[in-house]
């Protein structure tokens, strides 16, 4: 497969020479899931290929998005950690080398967007743009969080003691227990929950949630489906109720938090969020896993946590 950016690319081959170079690091170059997104992607995406380094690129007008499609709506898919795929070995040269094969390749572009790029990806775009006498704009930076599953329990004091009083609560209306939704249809069935709760959660604060768009939902029933070693679909109930889904992703030793639905309470006793992810961090901790990521987003229960 020749160097570039190519559109029009045998996307078979180009998912071979993906799951060849991927050395199971994070979920967002995951086989599953990059296979899963360019069967969803469209046409705007093009196959970037340099020596050592893939990516996907979508072009929409006079703009190229990295590792996105270019159109708002799948977009909102939101793909953490953007960089280059490298294969074994590959350093900065190989990052260097497919930042240059981007811009060569797509000289009707004038704007190249990075969302969520890893800071390697953004220092290398900084030092292609000095290189190639480009302007360059941070337009945002933001921290990502984990919890170490190796380390033992790292809560305050006081997180500690809300969590313990919310459980007691939630025990008045029946043992509180988190189980991992296994047949295909216990995992569809949890999907379908999971929207019941996310989306009025959003729809009520003026925004459309996670899963709005009709395409994107198709793309997480296929994913889900069709993955369930890279996806888990946690429900936490209190007897026969069901206080919140977890929907997470699963590779290399690492949980990432992708979204999540929860009853809502108007008692602030009853904490459904620290109490669905605090289980689940002692599920993941059970089961031997290393990283449970909260991923980007300034949020106070992410910090807390």
């Amino acid at each position: 497969m020749s160097a570039g950016l190519q559109a029009g690319f045998d996307r078979g081959a180009a998912l071979d020479a993906w799951s060849r170079c991927y050395d199971g690091g994070d979920f967002f170059h995951a086989p599953p899931f990059v296979t899963t997104w360019l069967a969803h992607a469209g046409d705007t995406v093009r196959l970037l290929r340099a020596e050592g380094a893939m990516a996907f690129v979508g072009i929409s007008g006079r703009t190229a998005w990295f590792g996105e499609t270019g159109r708002a709506d799948f977009d909102r898919l939101y793909v953490e950690y953007q960089d280059f795929l490298l294969g074994p070995g590959a350093g900065e040269a190989a990052r260097e080398a497919g930042l240059d094969a981007l811009i060569d390749g797509a000289p009707e572009v004038s704007e190249f967007v990075f969302r969520n790029a890893r800071p390697l990806l953004a220092d290398a775009c900084r030092r292609a743009a000095g290189r190639r006498g480009l302007d360059l704009r941070i337009l945002r930076t933001q921290p990502t969080f984990q919890v170490d599953l190796k380390a033992g329990d790292s809560l305050s004091a006081s997180l500690r003691a809300k969590i313990r009083r919310s459980l007691r609560r939630y025990e008045e209306r029946g043992p509180v227990a988190i189980t991992v939704a296994a047949s295909p249809a216990e995992r569809a069935g949890a999907f379908r929950d999971l929207l019941a709760l996310h989306e009025p959660y959003w729809r009520a604060r003026g925004e459309p949630g996670a899963f709005a768009d009709a395409n994107l939902r198709a793309f997480h029933e296929r994913l889900i489906a069709e993955a369930p070693g890279a996806t888990d679909l946690l429900r936490v109930t209190a007897g026969d109720e069901t206080i919140g889904i977890l929907y997470n992703f699963i590779a290399g030793g690492r949980v990432s938090n992708y979204q999540s639905g929860f009853r809502p309470e108007t008692d602030n006793q009853f904490t459904p969020g620290f109490t669905a992810h605090s289980l689940a961090i002692d599920h993941y901790r059970r089961a031997g896993l290393s990283i449970y990521d909260l991923m980007a987003g300034e949020a106070d229960y992410k910090r807390r946590l």
